[in-house]
């Protein structure tokens, strides 16, 4: 599973609710810049705790060092409330890149968005490819 903003904070509510349901669980979540607040919506998405993830499910969060709109702090929660994922299987980013630092970078159509957010994604389906 793989999002960005509330996509981001998506893919890891779909992994947390997959394992209390008929849902396949991800082998692992790619969520960029994760937030929970959406125009429209003054209390944001609510959280299903990520200390229901499956524990072999691997865990990139990223967070821009420019993002103002949501911070760095959601994706570095996600990882600590990760409780269940194994410390060697889930891993914070801070992106500093300055053209892909903030909110907006990850959806810019830029070589710099292309190396330094989605080739890793490109990367982390290649291992679990590998691994299963």
């Amino acid at each position: 599973m793989a999002g960005h903003s509330a996509g981001g904070a998506l893919a890891a509510d779909y992994a947390a609710s997959s394992s209390r349901s008929d849902l396949a669980p991800p082998e692992a979540i790619y969520s960029v810049y994760p937030g929970r607040l959406i125009r429209g919506y003054p209390a944001g998405i609510p959280q299903i705790d990520p200390g229901r993830i499956a524990p072999e499910t691997r865990l990139v969060a990223m967070a821009g060092s420019a993002d103002t709109l949501v911070g760095q702090a959601p994706a570095q929660q996600l990882v600590v409330d990760s409780r269940a994922i194994p410390e060697a299987h889930k891993k914070y980013v801070l992106i500093t890149r300055p053209e892909v630092a903030d909110h907006y970078g990850p959806s810019r159509a830029t070589g710099a968005a292309r190396r330094v957010l989605w080739r890793p994604l490109d990367r982390l389906i290649r291992q679990v490819r590998l691994t299963g």
